[in-house]
């Protein structure tokens, strides 16, 4: 008798809200989307996680204590805010597109997000030994006025000719 009720009702919700069955097709062309998005944008992820790695390790380091900073301030100054920003959003998209894939709901979010900044982190790293991070970081320093406006405070560190310190190029050694 339960059962009849329940049959019924879904029936009657079926006909009154005038539900259509979906082909089957679009289950395998949204599928095949969720996949395609997630890849792009974990490669989207791999390339700002290839920048961050050269933003840190070029970051003269052991010329701190020349600029003035404690270990705390400079660390602060020298994240790649932005960058960091980025490899969030694009983490959260692909973990979105994961779990709405067809067996992405199975997963517990903490193995799919480590999965997802694991595999961002070692293509970042495979990206950043190529000298993708470099390109990407010196394009968008030299093309891009917005982005070299975020990017200001790194440069800002340079500049203090009241401390003594200004940027520029060493064109020419000279051994005395």
């Amino acid at each position: 008798m339960k059962n009849d009720n329940f049959v019924q009702d879904v029936l009657k919700t079926i006909q009154d809200k005038n539900i259509k069955p979906k082909a089957k097709w679009e289950f395998i062309v949204r599928n095949w989307l969720v996949l395609f998005v997630g890849l792009i944008f974990l490669i989207i992820g791999s390339l700002a996680f290839s920048v961050i790695i050269y933003l840190l390790k070029n970051n003269d380091w052991d010329l701190r204590m020349q600029i003035g900073h404690s270990l705390i301030s400079f660390v602060l100054l020298s994240l790649p805010y932005l960058w960091l920003i980025f490899l969030i959003i694009f983490i959260a998209i692909i973990y979105y597109d994961f779990k709405h894939s067809k067996k992405g709901y199975r997963y517990d979010w903490k193995i799919v997000v480590g999965s997802i900044v694991l595999i961002s982190i070692l293509f970042g790293i495979l990206l950043y030994n190529v000298g993708v991070g470099q390109a990407i970081e010196d394009t968008l320093t030299n093309k891009v006025p917005l982005y070299q406006k975020m990017m200001q405070h790194r440069t800002d560190m340079w500049q203090r000719p009241e401390k003594g310190i200004l940027p520029g190029t060493i064109i020419k050694v000279k051994s005395d």
